[in-house]
């Protein structure tokens, strides 16, 4: 088991008091934004950019169940809106909740690399996509581009080395 235990700890309570918790990291429209939505102050974009850094931080190592939305956020950190700091909030509460988690590895008999991608096209307001990679094996991440996810010979990279 991995974790993170002592991290998650003090970067909740140092920095953050609140309470609350949520039982999910975000809500079903995570790609959605709302136009109308006010830009975040320069104080506080650079605490929404700030924690952001550090869910990601431990989403990279021990908790992948962060990734979906910890990746959004961090592209949103340049044009941060009051829903990305609502967003941030969630997430914030669900690690609260689940800080117990911790990253299960399992020696199986045979080594397999696994590779899991996800995409969303033009979610973003210029016309952008989201792409996240998880692999089993560190040198096998890669973030994918639209131009390589709509190649087919991207899409299968550990297959073709195999």
């Amino acid at each position: 088991m991995v974790s993170m235990d002592q991290y998650v700890s003090d970067f909740l309570k140092k920095e953050y008091e609140f309470s609350g918790t949520a039982s999910s990291p975000t809500t079903d429209c995570l790609f959605s934004t709302d136009a109308d939505s006010p830009l975040l102050d320069l104080t506080r974009k650079d605490q929404l950019r700030s924690r952001v850094a550090k869910v990601l931080f431990s989403a990279k190592r021990v908790r992948p169940d962060l990734l979906p939305v910890v990746g959004w956020l961090a592209t949103r950190v340049t044009a941060s809106t009051e829903q990305d700091w609502d967003r941030l909030w969630r997430t914030l509460q669900y690690v609260n909740r689940t800080k117990e988690f911790k990253l299960r590895l399992q020696v199986q008999e045979e080594l397999k690399v696994i590779l899991v991608a996800d995409a969303s096209f033009a979610v973003h307001a210029d016309g952008k996509s989201q792409s996240i990679a998880a692999s089993s094996l560190p040198w096998a991440r890669e973030r994918l581009t639209r131009s390589q996810l709509t190649r087919s010979w991207s899409l299968h990279p550990l297959q073709r080395a195999s």
